[in-house]
């Protein structure tokens, strides 16, 4: 159920202008990484769940070649009773302020205020209704945001000024209704 919340908050999200990077929810990929003496150590990014083969599995990894990106990390369902539910998400978010506007300093609280008019003014109806989505917390903002993930060092120094991040805790309650459910289909023959 989380994959469609972080959907919905993926598309209420997409046409703000901090981000050209965008992904619901992720989930963490261990890969090995051979460095040039042909030593290798376990590497660990955050990839969207929600592709529809492997070919399609974008890094979610802080770059200088975007001007930001965000995802949705995974904290849980549960039943409140009848089709009502309460999701725990964590929504990261990371830029490169000097490719968004001059003023960099304001990137930050500007793209916080944006989001959570956004999440205050949506209303959806299927295949989740009365989804509503809180901003429970903000963390504090340092590289602990990313702790789920071993970057390469040439990544790691995207965690630092003059790039920007932060992360909201979400609560989201909905109800789930199996009527508005897209019907399973028989599989195509591989």
């Amino acid at each position: 159920m989380n994959v469609l919340v972080a959907k919905v908050i993926r598309d209420i999200l997409s046409d703000l202008p901090y981000f050209d990077k965008r992904s619901g929810l992720v989930q963490t990929i261990a890969k090995e990484d051979r460095g040039p003496e042909g030593k290798g150590r376990v590497i660990r990014f955050p990839v969207e769940v929600d592709v529809a083969e492997l070919t399609h599995m974008v890094p979610m990894v802080p770059d200088d070649s975007i001007k930001g990106m965000f995802y949705i990390e995974d904290g849980g369902a549960k039943s409140e009773g009848n089709n009502d539910w309460t999701s725990d998400l964590t929504l990261v978010c990371w830029f490169c302020p000097k490719k968004i506007a001059s003023n960099v300093h304001a990137v930050g609280a500007n793209a916080l205020a944006d989001i959570t008019a956004l999440f205050r003014k949506h209303y959806n109806e299927a295949p989740i209704s009365r989804l509503k989505i809180n901003v429970a917390s903000i963390p504090i903002r340092d590289a602990a945001i990313f702790s789920k993930y071993n970057y390469s060092e040439t990544q790691t120094q995207y965690l630092m000024p003059p790039y920007d991040f932060f992360a909201l805790k979400l609560k989201c309650s909905y109800r789930l209704s199996a009527d508005c459910l897209e019907p399973l289909n028989e599989p195509g023959i591989c």
